[in-house]
């Protein structure tokens, strides 16, 4: 059995990791923004997050399915939050 702090450790180095990836995928989201706002379309593509949360559901599995995409509907949130303000 592995120790509360060999735990933390782990999860710290996991965090590290996630912080990085959201990131990248905030600046990523900021691209989709300037294509949106370029090409006059809007923030919110009901059938595009649609997919996109099938596809992590998918991912999922059944391990820990609803945590998962309770993330994903913030992460998702918070991207159209930032579209919304480059786009204005």
């Amino acid at each position: 059995m592995k120790t509360l702090e060999e735990c933390r450790k782990e999860i710290n180095e996991i965090d590290g990791k996630l912080v990085e990836l959201l990131q990248q995928r905030m600046y990523v989201s900021m691209d989709v923004a300037a294509y949106k706002k370029a090409n006059e379309l809007p923030v919110y593509d009901a059938d595009r997050e649609q997919a996109l949360l099938r596809r992590i559901a998918m991912l999922a599995g059944s391990n820990h399915r609803e945590a998962i995409l309770a993330v994903y509907d913030t992460i998702l949130m918070e991207s159209k939050k930032k579209q919304m303000e480059l786009i204005g």
